[in-house]
């Protein structure tokens, strides 16, 4: 849902046509190396990346505060909670598009449904936010998807799923990016994580950055600086396996590893993506 450029943000992608990008906030694979790095929101083609490096791998984050919609934080102020759901009876707390564009805010919106975690769903679009899940869900990508519990802190969710939270605050199933082995959608990078999306529609070499799903599957919104004539703030890349790298798609990149020696999860350690020797 905010960030994206390797990292990027949510996309949001429901049964209507408003429904297709999210604001999730994204972080560098490396640098953020857990969830106590906080995502950051981003707006298409507009943002300055930020050129600093570790030693660990890529660097993606690149919003400064100053374009955030809100004029600083990562996300507009909260009018209700959407871990404790805290809204008036009959109503839930729903992340929206306060600018009409992408999420960058939460509002209690009625509960107008009682369609489940799981089952397919209609959205209103991101300003109205309104959809047919019950209080416990929100339909994301044509699916009701359960909020996160927890707290921002220590979010909760089922097994083998993560918290896309900042705004999004959804439960997805977690994925990699090389099998691209979600149910539905597709695999991204969101925040710490690899989570399930509605599949974006940017192809390799575009420039990206509204939300964490922009580009198409198997590929990630980076950061423009690290890849060869991006013509944007940042730009799509493909995903490339290690062991068989291959980054044909994007002439001028090579394979390097998405994550930092010793710090990549259980099958996900040939994770690659092609960047700019």
């Amino acid at each position: 849902m905010l960030s994206a450029c390797g990292p990027g943000r949510v996309g949001s992608s429901g049964a209507s046509s408003d429904d297709t990008g999210s604001t999730e906030d994204s972080s560098s694979p490396e640098s953020s190396g857990s969830e106590s790095s906080e995502p950051n929101p981003t707006t298409a083609d507009t943002v300055e990346p930020e050129t600093e490096t570790d030693d660990d791998g890529p660097d993606t984050g690149f919003v400064p505060e100053s374009e955030f919609p809100c004029g600083g934080g990562f996300w507009c102020p909260a009018s209700c909670d959407p871990f404790s759901q805290d809204c008036p009876e009959g109503e839930k707390c729903t992340p929206y598009a306060s600018t009409g564009e992408t999420w960058d805010a939460v509002k209690c919106v009625p509960v107008l449904g009682d369609l489940g975690p799981g089952e397919p769903c209609t959205y209103e679009g991101r300003v109205g936010a309104i959809d047919d899940c019950d209080i416990s869900s929100m339909c994301y990508g044509g699916i009701c998807q359960p909020f996160c519990t927890g707290t921002a802190d220590s979010p909760i969710c089922p097994d083998d799923h993560g918290c896309s939270y900042h705004p999004l605050t959804l439960c997805l199933e977690r994925c990699d990016p090389l099998a691209q082995d979600c149910a539905t959608g597709s695999c991204y990078w969101n925040a710490d994580d690899f989570l399930c999306h509605p599949s974006g529609e940017l192809a390799i070499g575009e420039p990206c950055g509204l939300t964490v799903n922009d580009c198409t599957a198997g590929s990630v919104c980076f950061e423009g600086s690290s890849l060869p004539s991006c013509r944007g703030s940042s730009c799509c890349t493909p995903y490339c396996n290690l062991d068989q790298p291959d980054c044909a798609s994007l002439p001028g990149t090579a394979c390097v590893s998405w994550y930092g020696p010793g710090q990549a999860p259980p099958g996900l350690e040939l994770v690659g993506v092609c960047l700019s020797p």
